[in-house]
């Protein structure tokens, strides 16, 4: 079995990808694809620790507790629908999590990120807005050099995808999608709006007013096209390591094209497109 070390995959990021030491690392993972892991979870720790001294690495630790009906806290709540690593990095005092019931990220601490880190907390309750880690790392990227890196076989079903195709489809106001208030079980009175599939022409009618006339439910979607074309595009990095690719892009270039190819087709990447119309 290939064995990775902190040396071999910090190598990777940085002469394969490209990764600079004060960029942002958006960082998806499949845990399986990098065969044996020296140091456990702790040999991707590191790898970044020393990749990005003066940046950050970002974990998504998503829960979806609200949205099941359960408690979330930042520093109890796992993530096991994450994969291994980011269900370990919660729990790692190295990092800081926000508190984000549905959507939570996890961002791994040096001594210069404590003010970055400060800044692209500062979220609201909408989980795709722009006050939420989607617009904050987006804004941030729009300056300096941030990449969305899917390591390990992370999203092995397509070529490229992930969250912030979210934040694009909300921008656009997708037709096939509406923002769903999830309010905290405990009784608090917050609440957060999460942007969800509509599942039956019932839902669509009572939350649009009227019977919806052009779509096929329940709504599916397959992104398979999206890394096909970000790839043509140009904007995708692909490198092999251990048994699966790493893929990587900008950030602004993962919300830009996929927004970019909305706006020519408002029903890019569903399965089941609206009835006569072009998908």
């Amino acid at each position: 079995m290939i064995e990775t070390t902190v040396d071999t995959l910090a190598h990777h990021l940085t002469h394969d990808l490209g990764i600079q030491e004060d960029d942002l690392v958006f960082l998806f993972s499949g845990v399986w694809g990098l065969g044996k892991l020296a140091k456990g979870a702790n040999t991707i720790t590191d790898a970044f620790q020393r990749v990005l001294p003066r940046g950050l690495l970002l974990v998504p630790t998503f829960s979806y507790s609200w949205s099941k009906g359960e408690a979330y806290d930042s520093k109890s709540t796992p993530c096991p629908d994450m994969g291994a690593y980011a269900n370990s990095v919660w729990k790692n005092p190295q990092f800081v999590r926000t508190n984000q019931p549905n959507f939570s990220v996890a961002a791994l601490k040096n001594d210069y990120n404590q003010s970055l880190i400060d800044e692209l907390f500062q979220i609201d309750d909408n989980c795709f807005g722009e006050q939420s880690i989607f617009g904050n790392t987006l804004r941030y990227a729009r300056n300096r050099r941030a990449h969305v890196l899917l390591l390990g076989g992370a999203f092995n079903d397509c070529l490229f995808r992930c969250t912030y195709i979210h934040y694009s489809q909300q921008l656009m106001n997708v037709p096939y999608r509406y923002q769903k208030s999830f309010p905290d079980p405990a009784g608090s009175g917050r609440s957060t709006q999460q942007l969800v599939r509509f599942l039956s022409s019932e839902e669509y009618e009572q939350v649009n007013g009227h019977a919806p006339t052009d779509l096929v439910f329940p709504v599916k979607e397959d992104f398979s096209p999206f890394g096909v074309d970000l790839e043509k595009a140009g904007k995708l990095v692909r490198k092999p390591f251990a048994y699966y690719e790493s893929r990587m892009a900008r950030i602004e270039d993962v919300c830009d094209f996929f927004t970019s190819q909305l706006r020519q087709n408002i029903f890019y990447c569903l399965t089941s497109p609206a009835q006569g119309v072009s998908s």
